[in-house]
């Protein structure tokens, strides 16, 4: 690994990322049929997960821009391997929701970081990369659902499952975070030249917020379906 190219070890962190989350997308019915949530119950927790992403964009840009995206990667997976395993052993509706706002908000951090960190190695190396690291990302998350699909047919416990995963995953993503390309924190401008990270986000952020939050109710909706579990 150590000989692998800045490119070649940001399109390997983008595979290992979804790998933890696409092995819990086989695992919703089991999930969902343990809790038995009526309709409107499922409904309000399957906004946890963009209502987590909602609320940490506007933030998680500031902060990654102030400890870089490696440092960035390199916690935010920690927070994700803990934050991606909770949805499975929520013991009801409303905690399911406050577990799924915990992954939401973790999956939005670490791949904010991932992307700032695919953008300054294109700066530096001059080589497009960014369409090959999201091809990777794609795979990453086909290949955590066939291991999901693996686990299922032996019948290990959803909770049990997505933990293993996770755990196996958290040591591999480390590995490699530590070895991408170091980039600098955004150097501070003078006083009065850089923005609070307090302030409001700007219209165009809060557009792309709404935008990230529609994509993923649909995809909420979408692993319902593909789960053949009725509404």
């Amino acid at each position: 690994m150590g000989s692998l190219s800045a490119q070649r070890l940001t399109m390997l962190v983008f595979f290992l990322q979804p790998i933890a989350f696409g092995s819990r997308l086989p695992r919703i019915p089991d999930v969902q049929q343990a809790l038995s949530p009526g309709p409107a119950a499922l409904a309000f927790t399957l906004l946890g997960l963009p209502c987590g992403t909602l609320l940490t964009l506007p933030f998680a840009g500031p902060l990654v821009g102030k400890i870089g995206p490696r440092a960035a990667i390199l916690y935010g997976f920690f927070f994700y391997a803990v934050a991606v395993s909770l949805p499975a052993f929520a013991p009801d509706p409303a905690l399911l929701f406050v577990a799924l706002m915990f992954a939401g908000s973790s999956i939005s951090f670490l791949e904010l970081g991932l992307n700032v960190q695919a953008d300054a190695v294109e700066k530096s190396t001059g080589s497009l990369i960014m369409t090959k690291s999201h091809g990777f990302w794609s795979v990453g998350i086909m290949v955590g659902s066939l291991i999901g699909s693996g686990l299922a047919a032996i019948r290990l416990a959803p909770h049990w499952a997505i933990l293993l995963v996770a755990a196996i995953n958290l040591p591999l993503g480390v590995i490699v975070a530590l070895r991408l390309p170091l980039v600098a924190p955004e150097a501070e401008t003078k006083a009065g030249g850089q923005r609070s990270a307090r302030a409001m986000p700007s219209w165009a952020l809060l557009g792309i917020c709404f935008f990230v939050f529609g994509i993923t109710m649909t995809e909420g909706g979408h692993g319902r379906l593909v789960g053949g579990v009725p509404a």
